[in-house]
């Protein structure tokens, strides 16, 4: 198990399609139980937006975000580099969609923004979850795959 969950915020090393799609998997499922824990606690106290216990569950529930963007952010860099790629890539398959998909209306414009940002949103999941990554070690660490792994080369 030690051997399957690498440390959390590491943004070294490479890991396989496998263990990106557990590890997305259990990070997506710990975040929204963890919101929805955030929520019901609120509801269940009767808190209000001027209430003491409010703004500490708030800034409790920003900073488990946070963490939980940051890991979630570090397995998929951890993927890129299984596929040679260097983790600046994310931005483009995360935060671009995102960005995009703010101002997209349901004018031509906005559907043709809608249109690019699903491309996009393709493009990564086929990318990081769906293709191979490269053979042997490459300049992110050894192959998640070999049973031997050979140290990384050298710079």
């Amino acid at each position: 198990m030690r051997n399957f969950l690498p440390a959390p915020f590491s943004f070294k090393g490479r890991i396989g399609r496998k263990r990106y799609w557990a590890l997305t998997l259990l990070y997506t499922l710990a975040l929204m139980i963890g919101m929805a824990m955030f929520v019901t606690l609120g509801i269940v106290l009767d808190a209000n937006s001027s209430d003491a216990i409010t703004i500490v569950l708030v800034a409790i529930a920003i900073v488990f975000l946070l963490m939980m963007t940051f890991a979630i952010a570090a397995i998929g860099v951890r993927r890129l580099h299984d596929r040679g790629k260097v983790g600046y890539w994310l931005l483009l398959y995360y935060a671009v969609p995102l960005w995009l998909s703010k101002g997209a209306g349901l004018d031509a414009v906005g559907l043709l923004v809608a249109a690019a940002t699903l491309g996009i949103f393709i493009w990564g999941l086929v990318d990081l979850g769906f293709l191979h990554g490269e053979t042997g070690s490459n300049a992110f660490g050894p192959d998640p795959l070999a049973d031997n792994p050979a140290p990384p080369p050298a710079n």
